[in-house]
């Protein structure tokens, strides 16, 4: 049963205390389930679960939040499916198509069908911007609304946008995998952002404009279905919520994680709290104020909490669906108000199984299972109060963690009703089947082996036989009959079939049906009891009913009481095939309206029906062959793509004999209808087919060149002399392309590219550099050739050429030139931009510019000379060493300037005065360079030498503590402030005069000597320095 919350604070375990689990309404607990999900109730999204609550007047259903017993972790289990012992039957699935009237039908299909579109979904499709999905193609790679297919379902319904479908039209999806949420393609907008990723569901498909004329999301190939996972902890899967008239079908929709969303134990539990979450998502699909929808050949499975949650519904159709291996339901209808169902609830041929537990998603396999007493749920199906005519046949309902079947909360109104026939429901930890009210089962084998999960994971002791196990359970409603006919039920619980509630206008009948009791597992004292009745006035009856193996010995009148002799009592492998010598057989009274049994074999086979749910056919213990008719399986494939108007397409008919293996070959009449005006030619209009054999044929269709643009039915049928039986229909879909011409291809212009590329080792200052300059020309090809006008920029002062100024370029091809750049010797080291742009006459477009980097590298003095005489007889000179292999003359006290190599020979004469410390005015060090004199910075600081005109006299300034004895001179550091007053490069600011040092951007060693040698000029003595400067490295 659903449960609306949870608390993780009770202190006490609830266990029932009567064995029929009947407690005062305000005594009742039952555990929790998460909160509500945000699309419903956005004000429980994130709350923490709360005190579980039981619905007002439910019964039967008493657990407590389990702070009992520990959680016994997971265990090394490895779960199979239940044994299923029939093994006469092949299928628990048998398709019933329902029988339609085809013209009529395909006719009303064929003409109303114009407008709607047909999309297409593939995992080689592009985005809405780049395709418009209207053919089954892939993107080809560029530009954008493309002829092709969208490469995710969030392209057809964007979050936070208009849908880009329309109520009415299709949707196939082609096989492969799809990603649903948070980094899907298309998953973007509106509520779906970083921060709020488990809100980036799928908006609710748009209603189809009829009950005829559905919006249809299916698998392209119902032989591949394509896969759709959930990630990032995303809400739901599909949204159904407002939606009517939807098909959905052919779909595997899953996700790719092991985890169960608020499992107590902490190794499965899904990551809620923190991005990334992980690739897990809550629920499959989502449905609420629904109509006329249909559901058939899905597989959800291994969601994070349920495989679908929907209440609310009217006239829902749910045929070869699994909900299998889902962490907390399989269904769950309680989706809080208007959650109350009404109409015709179909499920056919549905498996609900493994609900409970997480799946492991690479192996499928079932783990962590857990249910109320651990915190979990566990229910197959089951709903809040509801209402509607719910028909459950041909299903297996299996291995559950608590019910199986859950329609306890039936509302018992005057229109509502169940029907459950020929389903097998075994191994679920609660109840197999619960109803309400007026109910049908018939032909369906329930086998209540409640203890299943017992010692398995995070199943608790008081999870084994939930509600005591009763394996049937049906509330009883005044006026309202409950029959229960040719079932096979066993079971462990307290009771095989436990009615409860109704006065004396409620009726029971229990016909023909195969009661084998087995050894209470709660009380193994004692054994199952075959019917009891609890607080109910209700009028029962039995008739034709086989009891055996019950508590005290239960036989009602006109009961056989012996061993009913099937092929297996034993509760793990139970068989409810009766043996040839079986009481059963041949021992029924016929019922009106039963005309087939649990495998739909006649019955009666014999003189006259079998107690039980299997009908032993004639000739023992193995059916006789007999003839049973079923309809046909067909299909129409073809016409995936737009087409012109005037196009024939080529259709495959395709015919499967459902027949049994007993019935002669059948010929099969085959019809088309196609629009009014339109040509259908078959290419057989018969086909024989024998039993479980296909055939198939051709069916050419045209339509007029006046065809307007849109998708049209095709529809084929068929029938035979065998009668309604063996009719069946198919269809398929024509598309018109859009006859508008594509537009003649034009002149498209595009900005060009460009590029400007050379080496990015430094260069010394002066040195050339070489740059490539390429341009690209990216207009369409269309366009002509263009002239690109080229320019350079290069910092002050330095030299830029182009080796050309101009490059003539067709559409889509590149040209390339050199660009030549000089720096000034002078230049400090540093990164430099050089760029180069283009033009051309078409415009604005055709501008586009590129930028590369120039680095000038460091220049580094590691020499000087002293004060005295230079080479070229000028007194007062001092020489600089560079590494970049020059001398240079860094002062002189006048006359001409020249310049030296490494070698020393005569390289240039700058006849330019360069004034020094000595008789400069404004007191400034200037640096000679090739061609002119850079001020270098302010004197700060000074240093007296002695000279040669007064050897006694003691050096003046505040850094120098020379004497006239150089060798016990100290050495002075001179550590100037970072100059701002002369832009001159790091490697420039280097050298001294004699007599006075200057403001440095670095470190300075000055040492005072004396010479007392001669030098070159006949001086006896001299006074000078040596400056050792250390230029930084840039």
């Amino acid at each position: 049963m659903p449960i609306r919350q949870m608390n993780a604070g009770r202190s006490s375990c609830i266990l029932p205390i009567s064995r029929h689990e009947h407690l005062p309404t305000t005594s009742r607990q039952i555990s929790l389930m998460p909160p509500k999900l945000p699309y419903l109730w956005p004000t429980l999204q994130k709350q923490t679960p709360k005190t579980p609550k039981i619905r007002s007047g439910s019964a039967g259903k008493q657990y407590a939040h389990s702070p009992c017993t520990q959680n016994s972790g997971a265990h090394s289990v490895v779960f199979g499916t239940s044994s299923r012992p029939f093994a006469r039957r092949a299928s628990f699935l048998q398709p019933r198509s329902l029988l339609l009237a085809f013209l009529a039908l395909s006719a009303l299909a064929a003409a109303g069908s114009a407008t709607a579109a047909t999309y297409y979904v593939r995992t080689d499709g592009g985005s809405a911007a780049q395709c418009t999905g209207t053919n089954n193609a892939a993107y080809p790679g560029s530009g954008s609304n493309q002829a092709c297919a969208w490469n995710s379902l969030h392209q057809a319904l964007p979050i936070g946008a208009t849908a880009r479908i329309n109520g009415g039209d299709t949707v196939y999806i082609a096989p492969g995998e799809y990603m649903i949420g948070w980094g899907a393609p298309g998953a973007e907008g509106g509520r779906c952002y970083s921060g709020g990723r488990y809100d980036c569901y799928l908006p609710p498909i748009p209603s189809g404009p009829s009950a005829t004329s559905k919006t249809r999301i299916l698998g392209l190939d119902p032989a591949r279905p394509p896969k759709l996972w959930g990630t990032e902890r995303v809400q739901s899967m599909l949204n159904l919520n407002g939606s009517s008239n939807v098909e959905i079908g052919h779909l595997e929709i899953t996700d790719k994680s092991d985890c169960v969303e608020f499992h107590t134990n902490s190794s499965a539990r899904c990551e809620r709290n923190s991005a990334p979450y992980g690739q897990w998502a809550s629920v499959g699909i989502s449905a609420s104020n629904s109509r006329n929808v249909h559901l058939h050949d899905l597989d959800i499975h291994g969601l994070a909490n349920r495989g679908i949650m929907a209440g609310g519904l009217t006239d829902w159709t749910v045929e070869r669906v699994k909900f299998v291996g889902n962490g907390w339901a399989g269904w769950d209808g309680d989706i809080g108000s208007g959650s109350s169902n009404s109409g015709n609830i179909v499920l056919r041929e549905v498996e609900i199984g493994w609900n409970g537990c997480g799946e492991r998603w690479q192996t499928r396999q079932p783990w962590a299972c857990w249910a109320q007493q651990a915190g979990g749920y566990g229910d197959g199906l089951g709903t809040a109060t509801t209402g509607g005519h719910w028909l459950i046949e041909d299903s297996y309902i299996h291995h559950n963690t608590s019910d199986g079947i859950d329609l306890l909360y039936m509302d018992g109104g005057s229109n509502s009703s169940v029907t459950i026939r020929r389903t097998h429901a075994v191994g679920n930890a609660g109840n197999q089947l619960k109803t309400n009210g007026r109910a049908t089962i018939e032909n369906s084998v329930v086998i209540g082996n409640c203890s299943f999960f017992d010692g398995r994971d995070s199943m608790q002791s008081g999870d084994q036989c939930r509600a005591l196990g009763n394996v049937v359970s049906v509330g009883m409603v005044n006026s309202q009959p409950v029959v229960l006919r040719h079932n096979t039920i066993t079971g462990e619980g307290d009771c095989l079939i436990l009615s409860s509630g109704g006065g004396s206008s409620a009726s029971l009948s229990i016909q023909n049906n195969a009661l084998v009791g087995q050894t209470d597992w709660r009380q193994p004292f004692e054994l199952s009891c075959g019917h009891y009745a609890d607080n109910s006035s209700a009028q029962v009856s039995f008739s034709g009913n086989a009891f055996w193996n019950v508590k005290q010995g239960q036989c009602p009148s006109g009961s056989i009481c012996t061993n009913p002799r099937l092929a297996s009592t034993t509760l793990a492998s139970f068989d409810a095939t009766p043996l040839s010598d079986s009481p059963l057989v041949n021992k029924a009274p016929a019922l009106s309206g039963i005309t087939n049994d649990f495998y739909t074999n006649p019955r009666p086979s014999g003189s006259a029906p079998d107690i039980g749910a299997i009908e032993l056919q004639s000739g023992g213990g193995s059916p006789t062959p007999t003839c049973t008719r079923n309809a046909p399986t067909l299909s129409l494939s073809g016409g995936g793509s737009a087409v012109a108007a005037g196009t024939a397409i080529t259709y495959t008919l395709s015919l499967t004999n459902r027949d049994s293996s007993a019935c002669q070959n059948t010929s099969f009449s085959l019809a088309r209808t196609v629009p009014s005006g339109w040509t259908g030619t078959l290419g057989s209009s018969s086909l024989s087919v024998a039993p479980g054999a296909s055939a198939s044929t051709t069916l050419r269709v045209t339509s007029p060149t006046s065809a307007s643009a849109g998708s049209y039915n095709i529809g084929a049928g068929t029938s035979s002399s065998v009668g309604s039986s063996h009719t069946a229909n198919a269809s398929a879909t024509y598309t018109v392309a859009s006859q508008t011409a594509p537009p003649a291809p034009g002149c498209t212009r595009a900005k060009p590219t460009v590029r400007l590329t050379g080496s990015s080792r430094p260069s010394r200052a002066g040195n050339p550099a070489r740059y490539t300059l390429s341009i690209t020309n990216r207009d369409s090809g269309a366009c002509g050739s263009t002239t690109f006008n080229l320019a350079r920029t290069v910092p002050s002062g330095w030299t830029g050429t182009l080796d050309a100024s101009s490059l003539r370029l067709a559409a889509g091809a590149s040209g390339s030139t050199t660009l030549r750049v000089n720096s000034q010797r002078t230049t400090s080291a540093g990164s430099y931009d050089i760029s180069a742009r283009t033009t051309s006459s078409v415009g604005s477009v055709h501008s586009a510019s590129a930028v590369a980097s120039h680095t000038v590298a460091s220049v580094r003095l590691y020499s000087s000379s002293d004060d005295k005489s230079g080479s070229d007889g000028v007194s007062g000179a001092f020489w600089g060493g560079f590494d970049n292999r020059r001398l240079i003359r860094l002062a002189s006290v006048d006359g001409p300037q020249q310049l030296f190599d490494h070698s020393g020979h005569f390289s240039a004469t700058d006849t330019r005065h360069y004034g020094s410390a000595r008789q400069a005015a404004d007191s400034s060090w200037y640096v000679a360079t090739t061609s002119s004199a850079r001020r270098v910075a302010p004197i700060t600081d000074s240093i007296a030498m002695l000279d040669e005109e007064d050897e006694n006299e003691r050096a003046e300034g505040t850094r120098s503590n020379a004497s006239n004895r150089p060798a016990t001179a100290a050495p002075v550091t001179v550590s100037a402030p970072q100059s701002t007053a002369a832009p001159v490069a790091p490697s420039r600011r280097t050298g001294t005069h004699a007599k006075t040092p200057i403001t440095w951007q670095i470190i300075s060693s000055v040492r005072h000597y004396t010479l007392d040698a001669s030098d070159d000029m006949g001086d006896s003595r001299a006074a000078g320095q040596v400056a050792y400067a250390a230029v930084q490295t840039q």
